[in-house]
């Protein structure tokens, strides 16, 4: 939302939980990408892209979402589960 009052031009305003949901949501995010490209790297998967470096990117996408809307998702994009942890068993499996 712009906000020409605030000094960047947008109004960042946002509630603490929301913030650290979405951090904790980037570091599952990270650590889920470490585990699975070792997992690939050892033969277990044949494949599987990383989504090293775009965390925030990713997360802050999928946060902008409302729980009505579609996602098509060319591939495994566990940023859009509301559940992090659910999104790792479902990829696993």
């Amino acid at each position: 939302m712009i906000d020409p009052s605030q000094p960047c031009g947008w109004n960042l305003q946002m509630e603490k939980s929301f913030a650290l949901r979405m951090y904790h949501n980037m570091v599952t995010l990270q650590t889920m990408d470490t585990l699975f490209y070792e997992a690939q790297r050892q033969g277990r998967f044949s494949f599987y892209l990383t989504t090293i470096g775009e965390e925030a990117i990713n997360i802050a996408s999928a946060a902008a979402l409302h729980d009505d809307d579609i996602v098509y998702a060319q591939v495994c994009a566990p940023q859009f589960s509301k559940s992090p942890s659910r999104a790792v068993f479902e990829l696993i499996n």
